[in-house]
C-alpha cells in the first residue's frame, strides 16, 4: 500500500512540473457602476443580462451574465446599480471580465443596525452589554490571533489565549463583576 501511495505521489509532482501552462491566469477583482443595459433577456431557466459597466478609472467593460461563474443565479440588475467584477489576464494576452456579484454593503449595514436595535430593545441593558461583548470579541480576533497566527505563532496557543480572554470579557461585560462570574471563569 506505501509503494502504491508513493507512485501516485511521484505522478502527481510530475504531471505538475511537465504540465502545461495554457491555462495561467492572473485576475483583479473591479468594482464598477452599470452604465447601460443592452440585453436582458430570459433564455430557458437561465436569465442572460448583457450590460456595460465602469469602474473608478474610467475603464469601460461589457460584460455577457451568462458568461459568468454564476451557475443558476439570478441577478436583476439595473442601472447605476454597483457591482463586482473579475478580469482575467491570461497568459496569452487575451482579457475576460466576468460578473462576481452585487455590492451589497448598503443592506449589510441595515441588517446589522437592525440587529442590534432587536438586542437592545429584547435584552435592554445587557442586550447593550452583549453587544459590547460582541464588539470586543471581533476586536481580540482581529487585532490578536488572526496577525498571531499569520505572523507563524502557534495556532492552537494563540487560539487557546485568545478564546481566554474573550470569555473573560464576555462572562464579566454581560454577567457583572461579582465573585460568583469570577469562580464561573475559573
Amino acid at each position: 500500500m506505501p509503494n502504491l501511495f508513493g507512485i501516485t505521489l511521484l505522478v502527481l509532482l510530475a504531471l505538475s512540473f511537465f504540465g502545461s501552462n495554457a491555462y495561467a491566469q492572473t485576475d483583479q477583482e473591479i468594482t464598477a457602476r452599470i452604465q447601460s443595459i443592452e440585453s436582458n433577456e430570459e433564455i430557458g431557466k437561465e436569465l442572460q443580462v448583457i450590460f456595460t459597466a465602469v469602474d473608478e478609472d474610467g475603464n469601460e467593460y461589457k460584460v455577457d451574465s451568462s458568461e459568468s461563474y454564476l451557475d443558476r443565479v439570478r441577478y436583476y440588475l439595473k442601472v447605476d446599480q454597483e457591482i463586482l467584477l473579475q478580469r482575467v489576464q491570461y497568459e496569452d494576452g487575451t482579457t475576460a471580465v466576468f460578473l462576481i456579484d452585487v455590492v451589497r454593503t448598503n443592506s449589510i449595514f441595515w441588517i446589522v443596525f437592525l440587529f442590534m436595535v432587536i438586542v437592545i430593545v429584547i435584552g435592554r441593558k445587557r442586550g447593550l452589554y452583549s453587544l459590547f461583548g460582541l464588539a470586543m470579541t471581533l476586536l481580540i480576533l482581529f487585532a490578536f490571533i488572526v496577525p498571531q497566527i499569520l505572523a507563524g505563532r502557534d495556532p492552537v496557543l494563540t487560539t487557546i489565549l485568545g478564546s481566554a480572554v474573550i470569555l473573560l470579557v464576555n462572562l464579566h461585560v454581560t454577567h457583572g463583576f461579582h465573585k460568583r462570574t469570577f469562580y464561573a471563569y475559573m
